[in-house]
């Protein structure tokens, strides 16, 4: 995974997050088939003199609980690899949409 994955995979990109030491967040947002927002992939990205490294999470919420869900750094993950375990989170352990945002 790299930058240009990431503009490619529909990441935005903010410089300087305040909610993390990191040098930049990408930010995704997954909609249901009706446009509505099921929740955040949040990538933030920790510029290092030898290497880039990445760190990703998402906030699911059920019955009023707030779950937040880290993928450690893989240097050979992809960007779908990443979509495609939060997705199969989200469906398995039936989250609800995330209704701060909608």
């Amino acid at each position: 995974m790299n930058t240009e994955d990431l503009k490619k995979a529909g990441y935005h990109r903010h410089d300087k997050p305040t909610l993390k030491l990191a040098d930049v967040l990408w930010q995704k947002d997954i909609r249901d088939e009706d446009g509505g927002l099921k929740y955040f992939i949040d990538i933030y990205q920790y510029d290092y003199p030898d290497f880039i490294h990445f760190e990703s999470e998402t906030r699911f919420y059920r019955r009023n609980n707030t779950f937040i869900i880290t993928i450690m750094y893989n240097p050979n993950q992809k960007v779908e690899d990443i979509e495609s375990i939060f997705e199969e989170f989200y469906q398995k352990m039936n989250m609800e949409p995330d209704k701060h945002n909608n």
